[in-house]
Formats: C-alpha cells, structure tokens, sequence
C-alpha cells in the first residue's frame, strides 16, 4: 500500500479521530454538542386553565343572531369559573353584556319595524 492509498482510505474513513483543536479553526464535527437539561412536566393540579365555555359564549354573543345562546353560555361558564380556579370571567361577562345589547338592539328593530309598517 502506497502513500496515495493511504491518504485516501484516510479520507473517505467513516471512524472520527479525535483532535485536540478547538476554537475557531476546529471543525464542526470535532466540537462537542451542548446536552440540553431533561425536561419535566409541570403538575397538572397547579395549572389554571381558561374556560372554553365563556370563549364560545363570547364568540356566540359577537354573532348577533346567536346571541341568546352565547347569553345562555355566559351564564353557564361564569358559574363554572366560580366553582372552578379557571381563567375566562372577562370573557363569560363580555359575553353576557354583548348578548343582551343584540337583544335589545333586536327588540327596538322590530318596535321600528312595527312602527312604520304596521301603524
């Protein structure tokens, strides 16, 4: 085996050997990757979590046409986040508040509605 061969059984080597530079000229191969600490998981009791109830309820009430299903849904996720340490009161209020101004603004259209056409 000749100098040439040897050179190139070096070159295409998959086995790395080791080398003692390290710095800018080093390689990337030759650098030792940083080991990430294990991850843990939080305890599922310490979590809050938000209600998805109010969250429906509020994107009911935003409808118009839904709004007394999103009045209903308010009510309902405002007394579950009383019950239960849970994000989403300003949503259930908001929801609430929103679903009753439809109805009203419902209720004077139709008191229009009936003025002009009807008396």
């Amino acid at each position: 085996m000749g100098p040439a061969e040897t050179s190139a059984t070096q070159a295409y080597s998959a086995v790395k050997e080791p080398s003692n530079r390290k710095g800018i000229g080093s390689r990337v191969e030759d650098q030792e990757e940083p080991v990430a600490p294990p991850r843990t998981a939080a305890p599922a009791s310490s979590t809050t979590t938000m209600n998805r109830t109010a969250i429906w309820a509020f994107v009911l009430s935003l409808l118009g046409i839904t709004s007394p299903i999103g009045i209903y849904l308010g009510y309902r996720a405002r007394d579950e986040i009383r019950s239960r340490p849970q994000y989403g009161m300003p949503f259930a209020t908001a929801a609430i508040r929103l679903g009753w101004v439809w109805v009203a603004v419902a209720i004077v259209a139709l008191l229009v509605y009936l003025f002009i056409f009807v008396f």
